[in-house]
């Protein structure tokens, strides 16, 4: 048996750290009092280094938390002034103007809107990290349409594949048919395939194609993203979907469009994944589970 430390002063004023065992050893009973200073210094050094950290780690989550919340209000605002400003070059653009004026007000319109999306796209990031993320539906009759969605895609980023004599595309074999809705929310799959169509469109040479496919596989529905650009480096190929990474070697900027899409994608129940084409080219992928009624 063990006493549990204690401390005594002696004449001195001296403070000694003792503990006592009680041991039975065959018929011999015997009471040994240790000095445990040592053990005792040891284990109060512990208490204390653990007390300090559990204050640090309360400060630094205050200090993020307080961080998170101004970077929330000043993506909120600038949403909120982006607002105006495409509806202006919107209500421009019915005007009659000349055909330069046209298509400065169409690069502002398309860049305000790209602007709007990057910025809502901060926003799902901060939330989905702390899972504030609105629910979504497995309903049919709510979930949104892949080829529907991939088809606003185009028409939007259109534009910008035009500056570059790029042509954006449906793959031929895509037609009309049921079963084409899939788990997930209609804006931000739009976001999910906008982001993976502009990264192509970034990081493809001029006069080439991009091309969108998608085809059924089993309860789930394959969407596809192939470019025509150079592979990916392959000691980038690990960390494409992480936070704030930019491939060595490309045009480009560090962002989070593509940890935004696998945020997305995984919390739709889905996968995302990169691979190169045998003939040349990358292919971005997204495997979303089917919508259905229970």
């Amino acid at each position: 048996l063990k006493s549990g430390p204690w401390r005594e002063l002696d004449r001195s004023a001296n403070e000694w750290y003792l503990e006592a065992s009680a041991v039975l050893w065959g018929t011999g009973k015997f009471l040994l009092i240790a000095n445990s200073e040592n053990d005792y210094e040891e284990k109060r050094s512990i208490i204390q280094r653990a007390r300090e950290n559990n204050l640090q780690q309360h400060r630094f989550g205050k200090e993020v938390q307080r961080k998170e919340t101004l970077v929330q209000a000043i993506v909120h605002d600038v949403i909120g002034m982006l607002t105006p400003i495409k509806a202006c070059f919107a209500l421009l653009s019915s005007e009659n103007l000349s055909p330069k004026a046209r298509r400065c007000v169409e690069l502002g319109l398309q860049q305000t809107t790209r602007q709007q999306m990057l910025t809502q796209t901060i926003l799902d990031v901060f939330s989905a990290e702390m899972g504030a993320l609105d629910p979504f539906t497995k309903d049919p009759t709510q979930a949104p349409d892949v080829v529907l969605c991939a088809k606003a895609v185009l028409e939007a980023l259109s534009p910008a594949a035009a500056t570059r004599q790029m042509r954006l595309q449906l793959h031929p074999s895509i037609a009309p048919q049921r079963g084409r809705k899939v788990v997930g929310e209609r804006s931000r799959l739009e976001r999910v395939i906008f982001n993976l169509v502009e990264n192509a469109i970034r990081h493809s040479p001029g006069g080439t194609v991009v091309t969108v496919g998608m085809k059924s596989e089993g309860q789930s529905i394959l969407i596809t993203v192939d470019d025509e650009g150079s592979y990916v480096p392959q000691d980038m190929v690990g960390a494409l979907f992480e936070k704030l990474i930019q491939h060595r070697g490309r045009s480009g900027r560090a962002g989070l469009g593509l940890y935004f899409c696998r945020l997305m994608v995984e919390r739709w129940g889905g996968t995302i994944g990169y691979s190169p084409r045998p003939r040349g080219g990358n292919r971005f992928w997204l495997r979303l589970p089917r919508a259905v009624v229970h």
